[in-house]
C-alpha cells in the first residue's frame, strides 16, 4: 500500500518541487472511459496486454461503465489532441470500519518525461475521492508496474501489503 499524507495544495506543490518543468495541468483532460470513446482507448489497453482484442476490450468497458458512477467507472486521461495517456478503473467499497474507500486498479499509462501527467492521475484520483465521500484511496499495483515509481516520485508511499498503493483523507483534505 502507499500513503498519501498531504493536502491538494501540498501534492501539486511537491510535484512542481520535483520536476520545475511542470506545465499547466491543462495539458491533460481526465474524462469518464465509455463504450463511445472505448476504441480511443484500445491501442493505450492493447499495448499492456498485446493479446487484448477489440471485442474484449469493449465488452470490459461495458461492464465497468453500465455501472452507476458512485460505485465503479472508468477514466481516462487524454492530451488536447485526444491520444489517451493514461487509463484506470475505479471502484468504491466500504472496509469493516465503514469507511469509503477508492480503488485504482488496472492503471495503464504512458511513460513520459516530466510530471504534468502523474500529477493529472493523482488529482484525478483525488477529485473522484471526494467526490463520492473517500477517506482513503488505494491504488492496485503488479510489483514491475513502472507507475509504481512515478505515484511514489508524486507522495505516495508504500505500505505492508506489495503491489498496494494508499493515500488518507480526512476532513476533506489528504493526509
Amino acid at each position: 500500500m502507499i500513503h498519501i499524507n498531504a493536502s491538494r495544495a501540498s501534492l501539486m506543490s511537491h510535484i512542481s518541487m520535483t520536476e520545475s518543468l511542470i506545465a499547466d495541468h491543462s495539458i491533460f483532460l481526465a474524462a469518464p472511459l465509455n463504450v463511445k470513446v472505448a476504441r480511443q482507448a484500445f491501442p493505450l489497453a492493447k499495448l499492456f496486454n498485446p493479446d487484448l482484442d477489440l471485442a474484449d476490450w469493449s465488452a470490459y468497458v461495458r461492464s465497468l461503465a453500465s455501472r452507476p458512477a458512485q460505485t465503479a467507472g472508468l477514466q481516462m486521461v487524454q492530451d488536447q489532441r485526444g491520444y489517451v495517456h493514461a487509463l484506470f478503473a475505479y471502484s468504491i467499497s466500504r472496509d469493516l470500519l465503514l469507511r469509503r474507500i477508492l480503488r485504482v486498479s488496472d492503471l495503464v499509462i504512458c511513460l513520459l518525461p516530466g510530471m504534468t501527467l502523474i500529477g493529472t492521475l493523482a488529482e484525478t484520483f483525488y477529485d473522484i475521492a471526494l467526490k463520492y465521500g473517500c477517506t482513503e484511496i488505494i491504488v492496485e499495483l503488479g510489483y514491475s508496474n513502472p507507475a509504481r515509481t512515478i505515484l511514489q516520485s508524486a507522495g505516495f508511499n508504500p505500505m505492508s501489503i506489495e503491489g498496494l498503493l494508499v493515500k488518507q483523507i480526512k476532513n476533506g483534505h489528504a493526509n
